[in-house]
């Protein structure tokens, strides 16, 4: 595999030519400097195998949690179900004390009062041969008759 390089070699060379170092000489330094800098290059290959052990301990952590969680949703289910049912009592025995109450407490209806119903006026004997026409005018409705 060829190596990439970690710097620009040329550059690097030309930099210690014009300080007064000989061609040669720079040329030599910048290909050992290069050469050092890409074998202690870290390559992707190299941090996924350093992450393994610590994305192992995280798996670890992270199904431990899991665990706990369930555990506690278990137990808080439980008591959910407790609680209710106690609410459920405490309401039930709240309604029957509550009832009794109310019955003790509350006055009996009164009885109901007879209503006398007046008696029937007695309507005048109507006889058999008059009939509504034939009835006698109420005398406060006879008019004056006008004087002669």
């Amino acid at each position: 595999m060829k190596k990439s390089l970690a710097i620009d070699t040329l550059r690097f060379a030309k930099r210690q030519e014009e300080a007064g170092t000989p061609r040669s000489t720079a040329d030599a330094m910048a290909d050992a400097l290069n050469d050092e800098l890409v074998d202690h290059q870290l390559t992707k290959a190299d941090l996924a195998e350093a992450l393994l052990p610590i994305h192992k301990q995280l798996a670890s952590v992270d199904a431990r949690f899991e665990a706990m969680n369930a555990k506690f949703d278990a137990k808080f289910d439980g008591l959910s179900a407790r609680l209710t049912l106690g609410f459920s009592m405490v309401f039930l025995v709240l309604s029957i004390f509550g009832g009794m109450l109310f019955v003790r407490t509350t006055p009996p209806a009164p009885a109901p009062v007879p209503v006398e119903q007046p008696a029937e006026a007695t309507a005048p004997p109507v006889s058999a041969d008059s009939s509504p026409t034939a009835r006698e005018p109420h005398p406060s409705s006879q008019q004056a008759e006008p004087p002669p």
